[in-house]
């Protein structure tokens, strides 16, 4: 069970991860589980960073075919606002993140759980 940064909150993923290290078998205060909990929590960390770089990579690819359009095209230049864009400020050309349709699934789980529309 894994899931991304900032689609729960931390007291969620904690519970996530004690459940998913019980769920190995490993028993609530004993060394093994803090070392899952502990080997869980790189893991995450891990994949967030990979996460970060890939958006990063996308993002500079974005800027670079900005720029190769702008120097084979000089009569539309690149503004200031399209030169240094964000991912939320506009889409990538590649369409929308995996990450974006897995936070909203599982906003939509949490809601479910809890009862609220």
């Amino acid at each position: 069970m894994t899931s991304l940064i900032g689609c729960v909150s931390p007291e969620e993923q904690r519970a996530m991860d004690q459940r998913q290290c019980a769920g190995y078998g490993f028993t609530p205060g004993t060394d093994a589980f803090a070392n899952c909990m502990i080997s869980t929590s790189q893991q995450r960390d891990s994949q967030a960073a990979a996460h970060r770089r890939a958006g990063a990579n996308r993002e500079a690819a974005d800027r670079r075919t900005k720029e190769a359009a702008a120097a084979n095209n000089p009569d539309r230049g690149l503004s200031p606002s399209t030169s240094t864009s964000s991912p939320s400020s506009s889409p990538s050309p590649f369409g929308p993140s995996p990450a974006d349709a897995i936070c909203d699934s599982i906003a939509r789980d949490m809601q479910k759980i809890e009862g609220s529309p």
